[in-house]
């Protein structure tokens, strides 16, 4: 019988030959904290009462890079607002608890977001909304239904992702 030694090298695949865990070892990438994720993907705020256009945004959206996250109400935006930082809003015209004025009258009053570029939408055919809307530090203003690849292009072009 051969006598194990105990003071043997380790094998090379032994966790003694590797000390970095694998989280360590990993490209820095994917090493990165959730802020540095989400700072590669612009975070986009929607603000939308209706489940299917705020549905049909959210999977586009995705779909093409951006991180989402939504409000139905005036006052869960004002939340969102409050604790994102998001990198550019998608709001409706007509929410409940406000309408989309009001919201961007107030995200134009706060340091935190004074610069956040906005994309208001509308069903309405009223054609004082687009002025009143862009009076008000609209970014962009589109009707519904919008042809997704120009709501994306003025995303990409609000957000620095143009290119």
């Amino acid at each position: 019988m051969i006598p194990m030694s105990t003071n043997a090298p380790p094998s090379p695949n032994s966790e003694a030959s590797n000390p970095t865990t694998p989280i360590e070892s990993a490209p820095v990438c994917l090493r990165a904290t959730p802020r540095v994720i989400e700072c590669l993907s612009p975070l986009i705020l929607v603000v939308e009462d209706d489940e299917d256009i705020t549905r049909s945004l959210c999977i586009r959206l995705k779909y093409n890079g951006f991180e989402v996250e939504t409000a139905a109400t005036m006052d869960l935006a004002l939340e969102q607002l409050e604790r994102l930082k998001p990198d550019a809003a998608i709001v409706d015209m007509s929410i409940p608890g406000g309408d989309g004025i009001m919201l961007l009258e107030h995200i134009r009053s706060q340091a935190k977001s004074r610069d956040l570029p906005v994309i208001i939408l509308t069903a309405s055919v009223r054609g004082e909304l687009e002025s009143n809307a862009l009076a008000a530090g609209a970014s962009c203003f589109m009707h519904k239904p919008f042809h997704a690849p120009d709501l994306l292009g003025e995303l990409d072009r609000l957000t620095g992702r143009e290119g």
